[in-house]
């Protein structure tokens, strides 16, 4: 009996690209990006039989060497768990809302969020030598992200 190879991401990757990567590892297969279209996300309850949280609609491009369409349950990785032993604390400086953090976030944290990711709102306003918390919630349509992280704002 074999066993799959541990499967390591590059989250640096455009989200789907990470997520192809992931079906194809637990299905054996070798579906490249042309070959499939992803449609919307969606959460999967808490009773869900897959034991899964999210499922994702995928369907065969016109021109991929197979067709059809189904679902794929997977499960999206909790943002508040990204940090590990990494600040959190980010600097204010001209960024208004928080989808203007978002270049330095994903370079401290060796991610690729993208604004769709992410519920966007304005930046509360910090004075000079304070500290905010500040949550950054993820969209309920990012593909690889669920729940949200505590950032720390100083100015």
């Amino acid at each position: 009996m074999s066993t799959l190879a541990p499967l390591v991401l590059d989250f640096t990757q455009p989200a789907r690209d990470v997520l192809l990567a992931q079906i194809n590892h637990d299905n054996a297969t070798a579906i490249t990006p042309d070959q499939i279209r992803m449609g919307y996300v969606g959460a999967l309850g808490l009773t869900d039989p897959s034991g899964k949280n999210t499922t994702v609609h995928v369907a065969a491009a016109q021109g991929a060497n197979f067709e059809g369409t189904g679902y794929f349950n997977y499960d999206r990785i909790d943002i508040g768990t990204v940090p590990g032993a990494r600040s959190t604390l980010f600097t204010v400086v001209a960024q208004q809302k928080r989808s203007d953090l978002l270049p330095d976030i994903n370079a401290r944290f060796s991610l690729n969020l993208t604004r769709p990711d992410i519920v966007d709102a304005p930046l509360p306003a910090v004075a000079p030598g304070e500290t905010l918390d500040v949550s950054l919630v993820m969209s309920a349509r990012a593909l690889l992200w669920t729940g949200s992280l505590v950032l720390v704002m100083t100015r």
